[in-house]
């Protein structure tokens, strides 16, 4: 078995200069391809030969290669979905419950709203939605650093940020329920922006570690 060791060796490193670099995905293959070879040589076929057609079935390294590549982008693609959409069910969830609160307070008289305080309320949808867009533009301006402190750092972040926003409105004195709702909509509409830039910064730096160790 050492000489099918040696092939089985030498065709992982054909697959990884062909560009498949994840252990993982050449584990994967690996076990498929012993799989086979170990059947062939059970109904008593020769290893060299066993090994070849196994290697046929799997397919060549081009062909994978373009296959795992179709992958990824399906991959890419619906994690982009997934924010975008996540970003839109956020803001509907949030209007939503808005409306439905100044619909009950205005039927109860307990509030009374103005148009400039709806416009105000509205426009709060615009940094949501330019932040969020422009998050992946800022990530790759970014440098590149161990996931992990992406994270302490995201949250330094946000602590940060807290605690500015806690000094900005104890200095405001807003007059009614309607003006601090306004308020906190347009303090913490960066947050969607500024999560989309999280998530592109996370995957970039991912992406440049895997090619370092897999170069």
């Amino acid at each position: 078995m050492s000489k099918l060791n040696r092939a089985i060796a030498e065709w992982r490193r054909k697959m990884s200069g062909a560009g498949i670099k994840s252990p993982v995905v050449l584990d994967e293959l690996e076990d498929h391809l012993r799989e086979d070879v170990e059947g062939q040589i059970r109904s008593s076929a020769d290893v060299e030969q066993a090994f070849n057609r196994a290697v046929e079935r799997i397919g060549k390294s081009d062909r994978l290669v373009e296959e795992f590549r179709k992958v990824a982008k399906v991959r890419t693609r619906a994690r982009t979905l997934l924010r975008r959409w996540s970003v839109v069910a956020g803001i509907v969830f949030v209007y939503s419950a808005l409306a439905v609160s100044w619909f009950a307070g205005l039927r109860e008289g307990k509030i009374e709203l103005t148009w400039t305080e709806i416009a105000l309320a509205l426009g709060a949808i615009a940094p949501m939605i330019l932040l969020n867009r422009a998050g992946p533009q800022v990530a790759k301006l970014l440098p590149v650093i161990h996931e992990n402190w992406i994270i302490v750092l995201t949250f330094v972040a946000l602590f940060a940020g807290a605690a500015l926003m806690k000094m900005f409105i104890e200095g405001l004195s807003p007059a009614n329920l309607v003006q601090v709702q306004v308020i906190a909509l347009w303090s913490l509409s960066p947050t969607i922006g500024f999560g989309s830039c999280v998530a592109a910064w996370h995957d970039r730096a991912l992406a440049a570690r895997k090619e370092m160790v897999n170069p």
